[in-house]
């Protein structure tokens, strides 16, 4: 069933789907033009939305256990869904509007155009890509053999992960401006890339790192691989304690 075009006020939850297995992961898809999307995990089965102010147009519907959420608004309206933990996200944010994202465990595919995405409390592995704005993603656990990629054109990036994550770390950078928490072993010295660029020059550094530090003969062993990718901005890779 599709419900077009709701109207209703932030404090007022208005719209319940129910899974049918609350069990098994289910999938949302979120399409939006504009506006501060924020998404929140919690210990139900229902999805729940709210959206300030009242008169933001949107459309909701379920097919199997994919569930659509959909605004074409031009409004900078504010959009708070909560979702069960282990909701898997698909979000696409076409035009600008920070996205928020809290206390999920599944994966997490993201693409904004402008603003700040934060991602906070995640349990599981994300692919996200942002072209003008601050990304800030802190991971309570990493899911083992699961891709980690951060994309932005002009922005920061900052990764907070777990002490104790094995991983395999490649950076590309244009400033070549690097923080790092990790004591790390390089496992490529630095080589120019021009994938990052927009007027042909190599002027993009790529750094690979193992994490934790390891003997050289445990190189290759680590189960996850992390890209972190920043043409205009710094990289933070900090410990999650």
């Amino acid at each position: 069933m599709i419900i077009k075009f709701l109207k209703i006020y932030f404090t007022l939850f208005i719209f319940l789907f129910s899974y049918s297995n609350a069990q098994n992961t289910s999938t949302l898809v979120v399409e939006g033009y504009r506006g501060n999307l924020k998404i929140e995990g919690y210990a139900g089965d229902t999805i729940a939305v709210s959206v300030n102010p009242k008169d933001t147009p949107f459309a909701i519907d379920k097919q199997d256990k994919i569930s659509y959420f959909r605004s074409a608004s031009v409004q900078m309206s504010e959009y708070h869904i909560l979702v069960p933990y282990q909701t898997y996200l698909k979000i696409r944010w076409t035009d600008e509007g920070n996205i928020d994202i809290k206390k999920i465990k599944s994966g997490i595919e993201l693409q904004s155009r402008k603003g700040k995405i934060t991602l906070t409390e995640i349990k599981g592995w994300a692919f996200v890509q942002n072209d003008d704005g601050d990304i800030e993603a802190d991971f309570a656990e990493v899911t083992p053999q699961k891709p980690i990629s951060f994309t932005n054109i002009t922005g920061n990036i900052t990764l907070n992960i777990p002490e104790k994550t094995n991983a395999f770390l490649q950076m590309q950078n244009q400033e070549n401006v690097v923080e790092n928490d990790f004591e790390t072993n390089i496992n490529a010295k630095n080589e120019s890339a021009g994938s990052m660029t927009n007027n042909g020059n190599a002027d993009v550094r790529t750094k690979k790192y193992q994490l934790p530090k390891l003997k050289e003969k445990e190189m290759g062993s680590s189960e996850n691989i992390f890209k972190i990718n920043s043409r205009k901005g710094k990289i933070k890779i900090k410990k999650r304690f």
